[in-house]
């Protein structure tokens, strides 16, 4: 039995900042720190096969409120704007929402970025997710008008809400409600809107069905049978013609 020996040198390599210069890089500086994120446990009501926490009803971790109130020390000491709560479920800690509301109190931008599950009234969401004293929450799986979905709610500091029930499989929204504080009559009103019969026009999804409920009774239904987008408008169509006058 032959044996070979092999010598290993040490290689020669120059130090990581004359690598940047050459490359016309560097120096490294730290900059402030922006965003902090927070992983306040490991339980879920999901198992995902995905999930790279391993995140799941069967896990028991949590961070304690001792850690909460640390957390909220580094926020106020290095003042940064922005918190990422992340899990597991980040809604199932039983401090979530006092480091959520605490971490707001501070000038921080607190978002939940959990995976328990994930003009008008599209503006007012857009306008909801960017305000102060929103929260983001997923409400987990169910079934919406016979179809197996994902429930989303976006919710504000007056408690009006959204909440979209997205498909599981085509991950196109089934229904969507808003719970609205009307302050005439001093109670809250439903509205929503139901879609369905969705078509692929033009690359882009439409529902050729859409039905309004408020407060779940319905309100109106259009049915759509055919779209067309970005189609050309004559100059004729821009035309005024009607000569009635109202003042009369």
């Amino acid at each position: 039995m032959s044996r070979v020996a092999i010598k290993i040198r040490p290689a020669v390599d120059r130090p990581f900042d004359e690598r940047l210069r050459a490359h016309g890089l560097g120096p490294l500086r730290r900059s402030r720190l922006r965003e902090l994120q927070v992983n306040v446990g490991r339980r879920c009501n999901q198992a995902c096969n995905h999930c790279h926490v391993d995140a799941g009803p069967h896990r028991s971790e949590e961070m304690a409120g001792e850690m909460i109130d640390l957390v909220l020390d580094v926020l106020r000491a290095r003042r940064v704007p922005t918190l990422d709560i992340t899990g597991g479920a980040p809604e199932l800690n039983p401090h979530f929402r006092r480091l959520a509301s605490a971490a707001r109190a501070l000038g921080v931008q607190a978002r939940d970025v959990g995976y328990a599950g994930l003009k008008d009234k599209h503006a007012r969401t857009r306008q909801w997710l960017s305000a102060p004293g929103t929260r983001l929450l997923y409400e987990g799986a169910t079934i919406s008008d016979d179809h197996p979905a994902e429930l989303v709610t976006i919710m504000n500091s007056a408690d009006e809400s959204v909440t979209l029930a997205i498909d599981s499989d085509t991950h196109l929204p089934l229904r969507k409600r808003y719970t609205i504080h009307d302050p005439k009559l001093n109670f809250h009103r439903d509205e929503a809107e139901v879609y369905g019969n969705w078509h692929l026009v033009q690359g882009i999804q439409t529902p050729y069905t859409v039905t309004r409920y408020t407060n779940n009774e319905m309100t109106g239904q259009r049915f759509i049978h055919a779209v067309t987008y970005n189609q050309a408008v004559g100059d004729e169509k821009f035309n005024a013609t009607v000569n009635w006058n109202p003042l009369r």
